[in-house]
């Protein structure tokens, strides 16, 4: 079939009307010919109907298509707002403001290439459809009714603003006055009865909240579009928030303040999150003040603006201060049986005391202020947890003099016994040099010199970082000179290697040792036995397994 001009008859009959509702469609019939005049019958034809506001060329708000067959005669009949939207909706067009135009546009193969076969402006037809509206353009009264469904109303105002406004110049703008005595003001919504507001339930109160029907409302009270307090469905009370779940629900900190005589003066509870806990906090008027927890008018414990606590005072001295009634009282920290676990308190004799208990309630550990301390059962450890005797300690121990606080004996981690000594003959002494008994300066030492030297003594300790497991006199003498036990020192091997149980004496290199080659020569200067080898020729520094003999 060749392509066809379309001529187009167009005429609208009728708006629809349904059970005298407000109509939602209206009738267009069109009679469909091609160039040559001649009725396209039977044919299937595409339309698509457009409407246009204000101009013919206006902004389109509502389109749709239709696939219609036309009759015998060349007719299609159309119900405008029945087909297909595909722009807007039918009811969403507004009738009553600008001219409305309607363009029609024809695929005559059936598809959706429209052709517009142009716009026309619609007459008074369709404007029916605005009826619904302007039928009600006054009060209208209807039994014992009236209504208003159309614009603001206003009550002196001739500018209302919204549906109902009421403007006076004086104090009561409204009276709402009820025949009895609990009448009200009921609030609905689209799912009914909400809420009310009025003297309801006591003739001298008022009231304003939901209904008994509503189970799941909360009252707001609300500044700047915020609610700021909220009570719930269930009573409980809200303040900076809208889920309160418990009686009384803050979200944010509390204050108190005190009466104008006292001038800026207030309290704060506070929770401030992420950690930081819960604050109370006391002002005293751009300072932060004295805390009273007081019973029966009477405080019973007492936090300083500084920062101290005091319980049984109100003048604590340093962070905790804690004053009982008598020296018997003193403080007691109990397990959840009521057991003791332990108790400060003051003795008889004026003086303080710690005590700890075991679950009989025995006191197992005293420290006292008057010298009787004690443990009287069990392992003490002293850095460690797990003691496994009477006495376990983890780390060096420091015994000091009572008069010049000077080290006297140390027990440490090292493999030597060490005596504090007077070197005569140098200044500097390097750990693991040999040293022999000084004749001339009685119970200093020197540097040995001499091979087989009877008078040697020992070697300086702490070589190679091998500390002493005892030492004496540490602090009060110029070097700890190792006495027995395990010990780094100098060794020259002049004539033969050295190997691990030789026997070592003193040799004519100041402070070093040798092997014992002349044993008839060597009683009475064997420095003990070397632990490692040296090669013939070399010197440096062995460990010794000390044995003065």
């Amino acid at each position: 079939m060749k392509k066809s001009v379309i001529l187009l008859v167009l005429a609208i009959i009728s708006v629809i009307a349904v059970n005298a509702q407000p109509p939602q469609a209206f009738k267009y019939q069109a009679v469909v010919r091609d160039n040559s005049g001649e009725i396209l019958q039977n044919q299937s034809v595409g339309i698509r109907i457009s409407i246009h506001d204000s101009t013919s060329v206006g902004t389109i708000i509502y389109q749709e298509t239709f696939s219609e067959t036309t009759n015998q005669f060349g007719l299609v009949n159309l119900e405008i707002g029945t087909g297909t939207p595909t722009i807007g909706t039918f009811t969403g067009i507004d009738w009553s403001s600008n001219s409305k135009f309607i363009e029609t546009e024809i695929d005559p193969l059936g598809g959706i290439a429209y052709v517009s076969l142009g716009t026309s402006e619609l007459q008074s037809v369709p404007y029916a459809l605005y009826s619904d509206r302007s039928k009600h353009a006054a009060w209208e009264k209807a039994g014992n009714e009236i209504f208003y469904n159309d614009g603001y109303v206003g009550i002196g105002t001739s500018l209302p603003g919204t549906n109902l406004h009421i403007q006076k110049s004086n104090n009561e703008i409204v009276r709402l006055q009820s025949e009895s005595l609990n009448g009200w003001m009921s609030f609905y919504n689209s799912n009914g009865y909400i809420g009310y507001w009025g003297p309801y339930n006591g003739e001298n109160d008022i009231d304003i909240g939901t209904g008994a029907s509503n189970n799941i409302g909360k009252l707001h009270l609300v500044t700047k579009a915020t609610p700021r307090m909220t009570i719930d469905e269930t009573g409980n009370v809200g303040i900076g928030t809208t889920t309160p779940n418990a009686y009384l629900h803050v979200n944010d900190r509390i204050r108190v303040g005190e009466d104008p005589t006292y001038g800026n003066v207030f309290g704060e509870l506070i929770h401030e999150g992420g950690g930081n806990g819960f604050k109370i906090n006391a002002n005293a008027g751009g300072g932060w003040a004295d805390m009273h927890f007081q019973t029966d008018g009477n405080t019973r414990m007492f936090i300083e603006s500084g920062g101290s606590v005091g319980i049984g005072t109100t003048s604590p001295g340093p962070r905790l201060t804690v004053k009982s009634s008598g020296y018997t009282g003193g403080m007691n920290v109990l397990a959840d049986d009521d057991d003791r676990i332990f108790r400060v308190r003051q003795s008889s004799s004026g003086a303080g005391g710690v005590y700890v208990y075991d679950n009989a309630d025995n006191a197992t550990i005293a420290i006292a202020g008057d010298g009787n301390s004690y443990f009287n059962s069990g392992n003490v450890g002293i850095g460690t947890s797990s003691p496994s005797s009477k006495l376990d300690v983890r780390g060096n121990i420091t015994i000091r003099s009572a008069t010049t606080g000077s080290i006297v004996m140390e027990l440490g981690t090292g493999l030597d016994y060490a005596e504090g000594f007077n070197v005569s003959n140098s200044n500097t002494i390097e750990p693991g040099t040999i040293l022999c008994i000084d004749p001339e300066n009685p119970g200093k030492l020197k540097i040995s010199e001499n091979p087989y030297d009877k008078t040697v003594a020992g070697i300086v300790a702490g070589a190679n970082g091998l500390g002493s497991g005892v030492r004496l006199g540490t602090q009060e003498f110029d070097c700890d000179v190792a006495l027995a036990g395990r010990v780094y020192c100098n060794t020259i091997a002049t004539n033969e290697n050295i190997e691990p149980g030789d026997l070592l004496t003193t040799s004519s290199v100041p402070g070093y040792a040798m092997k014992v080659t002349d044993f008839e020569n060597a009683h009475g200067a064997i420095l003990g036995k070397a632990m490692e080898s040296l090669e013939k020729g070399k010197k440096g520094q062995i460990l010794v397994l000390v044995t003065l003999h």
